[in-house]
């Protein structure tokens, strides 16, 4: 056998073993955690900064022509959301269409070695059986798509604290992520 060959060879098997010596994780797991809330008050009332609450909101708000699904007809959209949840919207896309109106919003906050800082946000639409709609979870404004969360409160009445939960842990390079979400009270 060549000496190249060989040397080719060492390398091939010598490879996947330095990549899992590098692959160590080197940073501690982050998690993100994702509330929901009706407006901002009940959004700084459940202990976030006050800005950040206007920030996503404000983002939501921003991302809710594109985030909210698009009807052609108001009828199409009163039977998926019912009376006095559609408006007419635009957008430099598609134009004229009708679609829900925003319910409440998301705020996704990182936690990371004991700090936690604002990670991004996205609008809410409540639909007519009374779940909440939401773009595909986690987009925080890429490519949105259609995603029932499942059943709760947005804030309103009883609850201040928002009504879903979503933990993702993140490790570094060849570690596992995981996600847990549940609907909290």
């Amino acid at each position: 056998m060549k000496r190249s060959s060989t040397a080719a060879l060492l390398l091939m098997g010598v490879t996947p073993l330095m990549l899992t010596a590098c692959g160590g994780d080197s940073h501690p797991a982050a998690a993100i955690k994702e509330q929901s809330y009706a407006n901002i008050a009940y959004c700084a009332a459940a202990g976030n900064p006050q800005a950040d609450c206007q920030r996503a909101f404000d983002q939501a708000q921003e991302n809710s022509n594109a985030a909210a699904p698009h009807y052609k007809t108001r009828e199409d959209c009163l039977k998926e959301f019912g009376p006095d949840m559609c408006q007419p919207r635009s957008d430099a896309h598609e134009g004229s269409f009708w679609g829900p109106v925003m319910t409440g919003f998301i705020l996704g906050r990182m936690f990371d070695g004991g700090s936690s800082r604002y990670y991004g946000a996205e609008p809410l639409y409540r639909q007519r059986d009374g779940q909440d709609y939401r773009p595909s979870p986690g987009s925080y404004g890429g490519s949105f798509g259609s995603s029932r969360s499942g059943t709760g409160s947005v804030g309103g009445s009883t609850d201040a604290a928002g009504s879903r939960a979503v933990t993702a842990s993140r490790g570094g390079f060849g570690s596992v992520s995981a996600a847990r979400g549940g609907w909290g009270g």
